[in-house]
């Protein structure tokens, strides 16, 4: 019987008996792997939820910036992005 950390690979012995003998290792191997996958589902929401959050911080500074900023100098900066972007695209 062994348990690797981190939950990499999960074995408890082919169909035996788990100390109380109540559940087969096969049951608690199910388990676990039920488990591992809902902590992965709730990491990658967490991490989704993370990027939302500063990309909407980011959206807030830039709308900050923008109301600061003089009209020419925002034309000048959307003129300088199209020709950035148009160059990308050529290459």
């Amino acid at each position: 019987m062994y348990v690797m950390r981190d939950f990499g690979e999960i074995r408890v012995g082919g169909g035996e008996k788990v100390s109380g003998g109540a559940v087969t290792a096969d049951d608690l191997e199910r388990t676990l792997c039920v488990v591992k996958a809902a902590l992965a589902e709730r990491k990658r929401a967490m991490d989704l939820r993370l990027n939302l959050e500063a990309r909407e911080q980011h959206l807030r500074l830039l709308r900050e910036e923008m109301r600061k900023a003089r009209p020419q100098e925002i034309r000048s900066e959307i003129d300088h992005a199209s020709r950035e972007a148009s160059r990308s695209v050529e290459q």
